[in-house]
């Protein structure tokens, strides 16, 4: 039956869809938080908790401090996000900028896509250097994607700086869920932010730092190595770092920021999800059982002309499995365009288009509604004699009252057992008085 089919197919398409676009989110969260960044969830975020449980952030003097006692860490990066003003006096532009560190984007390894990144020398001491990293949306945007940006200078918060390059197509930043237009040395925040004292105050906090773990180091192990540096940064500045302790987390688990909030709603949602993925399995496992049972005529005619018990399995197996292949198909239409849809949606922008997970969850969902729905009718599984007992069906079917059915089995029992041409012959009888055999009947 088409209707039959168009609902299955259409019924696993928008449930597989759905949950493809919706796992997409959670790999763009969890499993590759960054954008642009080889093995993204590698890297670890190392946090100042205060004594009343809060995340402050790390001070420019404390990341300088823990950078050169934490070993356990190949390299850590600093960053901080900050409002900044692009663009002559009357015509600027309102966007979010990083001030970052100087071994940033080396420590994120990455390839500049025009120009160059910033040096470590040019974020040593305060004002040294006013050079920027754009990103590449507002080359391309703002820019018009001109090849001789490199050296262009732009007015930043009333303040000339110099593009020295452009950051890779893909990256957005380190922080999840936002995407920066601007990246300039972390040494600078005196001259673009007026009164700053960060780079030379304990007590201005608000830097983020983070770094990939020494190999065959543990977190276990790097947590111990950041609990002996806290200590001794209590000892040495008991103002700022008396009652401070240190924490290292996940990347996606980030105190700060509005990843926070995202990956607990998308668990939730991921669960719906599933639950509805599975309710879609369900009733499509129903409908089918259903209409095998009313294919009991057709397919006790097919065994009286010969086919086999297993031969009928196949056709069963064959159809269901067009089916969860259709709704696959459909799936990842769906799913392309609704993981697109959420590209479009504020602060998710860093949602991946395709992925292997999401193709691999799309595959596993096809292939669990396929096994769901791929069992046939309990009268083949228990037949004791599968042509005699499909012979007694084909007998029967051409009658509607339950006497006349009954009366035809009894007869039949009774009588000498037929020969197999004979069984042909009565098939043929009962299929041209009007035993119509439905959905997708192949030729046996």
């Amino acid at each position: 039956m088409p209707g039959l089919a168009a609902v299955v197919i259409v019924s696993l398409g928008i449930g597989i869809g759905v949950n493809t676009a919706v796992f997409s989110w959670v790999q763009a969260m969890v499993l590759q938080p960054l954008p642009g960044v080889s093995d993204a969830a590698g890297f670890q975020l190392v946090e100042p908790r205060a004594e009343t449980g809060s995340y402050p952030g790390v001070s420019w003097l404390e990341y300088r401090d823990l950078r050169e006692r934490l070993r356990s860490f190949r390299d850590l990066l600093a960053f901080r996000m900050v409002p900044l003003n692009v663009g002559e006096a009357g015509r600027s532009e309102r966007t979010y900028g990083l001030l970052v560190s100087g071994n940033y984007f080396s420590a994120l390894g990455l390839r500049p896509a025009l120009g160059r990144f910033l040096r470590p020398d040019e974020v040593e001491r305060s004002g040294s250097e006013p050079v920027m990293v754009i990103s590449h949306a507002y080359w391309q945007t703002r820019l018009g994607g001109a090849a001789n940006v490199v050296g262009t200078i732009v007015r930043v918060n009333d303040r000339s700086l110099t593009i020295v390059g452009v950051a890779p197509e893909r990256f957005q930043g380190t922080v999840i869920g936002l995407t920066f237009d601007v990246w300039v040395p972390a040494t600078l925040a005196p001259e673009l932010l007026a009164g700053s004292r960060e780079l030379d105050d304990r007590s201005q906090r608000g830097y983020s730092i983070a770094g990939r773990l020494q190999p065959r180091t543990t977190r276990a192990q790097a947590q111990a190595d950041l609990d002996a540096a806290m200590r001794q940064l209590a000892h040495d500045y008991p103002d700022t770092n008396g009652k401070m302790q240190g924490e290292v987390l996940s990347f996606w688990q980030a105190p700060r920021g509005p990843q926070r909030m995202l990956v607990g709603a998308l668990a939730i949602l991921q669960a719906v999800m599933l639950l509805l993925l599975l309710a879609v399995c369900g009733n499509t496992a129903n409908l089918m059982l259903a209409r095998a049972s009313a294919r009991y005529r057709e397919m006790g005619v097919r065994l009286a002309l010969g086919a086999g018990p297993w031969r009928l399995v196949r056709l069963l197996l064959t159809e269901n499995l067009m089916l969860a292949l259709f709704g696959a198909a459909l799936g990842a239409v769906i799913a392309v365009w609704a993981t697109e849809a959420l590209r479009a949606v504020p602060m998710i922008g860093s949602v991946p288009a395709s992925d292997s997970p999401c193709c691999s969850e799309s595959s596993a969902a096809s292939c669990s509604a396929w096994r769901r729905r791929r069992s046939w009718p309990a009268w083949i599984r228990k037949s004791r004699s599968g042509r005699d007992r499909a012979r007694r069906a084909a007998a029967g079917c051409g009658t509607r009252s339950w006497r006349s059915r009954s009366a035809s089995r009894w007869s039949f029992s009774c009588q000498p057992r037929s020969s197999s041409a004979a069984s042909a012959k009565r098939a043929t009888r009962i299929l041209a008085s009007g035993a119509k055999a439905c959905c997708w009947p192949p030729t046996i």
